[in-house]
């Protein structure tokens, strides 16, 4: 995976996203397979997104990343308010591409949940 640069904002904490067998098996074949193995912590900062992972997965965020983190369609669901059903029409692939581009526009500033250099949420 190409590495971006990092947000000024971002503290450097991350959540970790999991691959199944079958997308290691995938990104083995095709080298060039968009994978998202972390997303910067502070996407999770939105009071909505800690809400949705405590409904959904009744675990605080700090007791996901604790237990391993989350698949990249679990993590798409988290952070965009999709229901389980309209997330199982995510394939895996997709939702690692979902992830880069959100990860893209949270570091050019355009999604919330940022902090900023003082920590305060924006």
């Amino acid at each position: 995976m190409a590495e971006v640069s990092k947000s000024p904002c971002e503290s450097g904490r991350t959540m970790r996203i999991m691959l199944s067998t079958a997308m290691q098996d995938q990104v083995r074949k095709a080298p060039r397979t968009v994978v998202v193995d972390r997303v910067p912590w502070e996407l999770f900062n939105e009071q909505s997104a800690r809400a949705r992972c405590q409904s959904n997965h009744d675990q605080t965020i700090e007791r996901i990343s604790e237990r391993g983190g989350f698949d990249a369609t679990e993590a798409v669901g988290v952070l965009s308010g999709l229901t389980w059903s309209e997330l199982s029409l995510i394939r895996e692939d997709h939702a690692h591409r979902i992830l880069s581009q959100m990860v893209h526009l949270f570091r050019r500033g355009v999604l919330t949940g940022r902090l900023s250099v003082d920590g305060a949420a924006l």
